[in-house]
């Protein structure tokens, strides 16, 4: 069975598409993800040239056209279908499961404090978008978790938040620079919440492309909040957290400069961007220590916040904090090693990659939660190029790390270092960049 419409990766790369379904021959036979012929979802900041909106940018939608019925589940059809509404029931347990099963996930320590659970579940009440955002990605998560076929249902309910949250979107650009009213206040936060809850529903989907455009709207809404004086509250202070969060993580593995753009980088990042002209200072091994006792600080920033999260009685979760803040203390120095490319100096690479592998032992033997370890996975993958037994270890995790989630993009951390081992060069990151180039911005966050 044939349909019209080019896969994305195959557009991104400027080939024919054969059109294959579900996958297309063109990748697969090259070991690409084919993202199928689903809809793709897109913020677009367009600028108006004339009218009373000169100058403001305006996101939308791309046109959707429409999928091959092989495509995606056949309950989903055109983006004009309606959504048939759930019942109350429904919609109450699709809300519970995202408070008791994703929520907690979302943070880098749960607690009563959890800013999910105390005051995003509670706007999706009264907030459509949010709602809507909530219990599409709930259902998505818990059709993937089963390993049924993905909920029709969830697809309609993510493709309604998509057009409240830009409805929503309009009305503010509308307003130009003006503060918003009070009673506007608790719709702009609810749209700002609902974005980032469909940025981890593209996750699950293993649409890292679309997550990466929904992280930057949500970028753009939260530099909206601020210019219109709207940030006096909790609920923004939280996602802002939150974004800053994702923001930097992603920024650790994306290269174009457009999709990091007004984002607070990591300063190694921001040295090593520099360094492309400028020469590179980690040559310095002072610069090397200096960098080690701000990482430290931080670490050491991080217990103390821990601390005044977690009570003493929580011995347990305690000590998976630990490992956390400790795997990504060692995968932050290897990260600084490999962006600047200067490991070698004074083995200061091989003492934090000894570091780290005993802790993701510890990790393998504790049963640890692996989601939280994806990114210092990745960095214990890509210092270990050419080391056999390493390879196997993080091969393990890696496919220990997907069977623990049901959110899809995990399995392209392991595609991503298959394609490093094998390559003759151990510069990941000429192989992150021809995955960026094809549309498939690596992620582990």
């Amino acid at each position: 069975m044939k349909t019209l419409q080019d896969c994305k990766t195959c557009s991104l790369r400027r080939i024919r598409c054969d059109h294959t379904t579900p996958h297309c021959l063109k990748c697969t036979g090259r070991g690409l993800s084919c993202p199928g012929y689903k809809r793709q979802i897109r913020w677009v900041n367009s600028i108006a040239s004339r009218g009373k909106f000169k100058g403001l940018p305006a996101p939308t939608l791309e046109p959707a056209t429409l999928p091959s019925p092989e495509a995606v589940p056949s309950t989903v059809q055109s983006r004009h279908d309606k959504l048939d509404e759930p019942s109350q029931e429904a919609v109450d347990q699709l809300i519970e499961y995202f408070t008791l099963e994703l929520a907690p996930k979302n943070v880098w320590v749960h607690s009563p404090e959890n800013g999910y659970t105390r005051l995003v579940v509670r706007l999706a009440h009264t907030q459509p978008a949010l709602r809507y955002a909530i219990i599409g990605l709930s259902a998505a998560h818990q059709s993937y978790a089963s390993a049924s076929t993905t909920s029709g249902f969830s697809q309609k309910a993510h493709l309604k938040a998509i057009t409240l949250i830009t409805d929503q979107i309009r009305t503010l650009t509308s307003m130009g620079n003006q503060t918003l009213p009070t009673g506007h206040r608790e719709a702009t936060d609810a749209v700002l919440a609902a974005t980032l809850v469909v940025c981890n529903h593209s996750l699950l989907d293993c649409s890292t492309a679309d997550a990466v455009f929904h992280l930057r709207a949500t970028r753009t809404l939260i530099k909206s909040h601020l210019t219109k004086g709207t940030t006096d509250n909790e609920l923004f202070t939280f996602i802002a957290n939150q974004v800053a969060s994702l923001d930097i993580m992603a920024c650790t593995t994306l290269f174009d400069p457009d999709l990091v753009r007004d984002v607070v980088m990591p300063r190694i990042t921001a040295v090593s961007t520099s360094s492309n002209s400028e020469g590179t200072p980690g040559s310095d091994p002072e610069f090397l220590e200096e960098l080690e006792d701000e990482l430290e600080l931080a670490r050491a920033a991080t217990y103390m916040a821990v601390g005044r999260t977690l009570k003493p009685s929580r011995d347990a979760h305690l000590s998976d904090t630990t490992l956390l803040i400790e795997a990504f203390h060692q995968a932050g120095l290897i990260y600084a090693c490999r962006r600047l490319g200067v490991g070698s100096i004074g083995g200061f690479e091989e003492v934090h990659r000894s570091k780290l592998f005993r802790l993701l032992e510890k990790a393998i033997t504790r049963g640890s939660y692996l989601p939280g370890l994806s990114w210092p996975i990745l960095m214990a993958g890509i210092s270990c190029h050419g080391y056999h037994d390493r390879i196997q270890l993080v091969r393990q995790l890696c496919h220990d790390l997907v069977r623990s989630s049901p959110f899809q993009y995990y399995s392209n951390i392991l595609r991503f270092l298959e394609e490093f081992w094998e390559s003759s060069d151990d510069d990941w990151i000429l192989v992150a960049r021809a995955w960026e180039n094809r549309g498939e911005p690596l992620l582990a966050m």
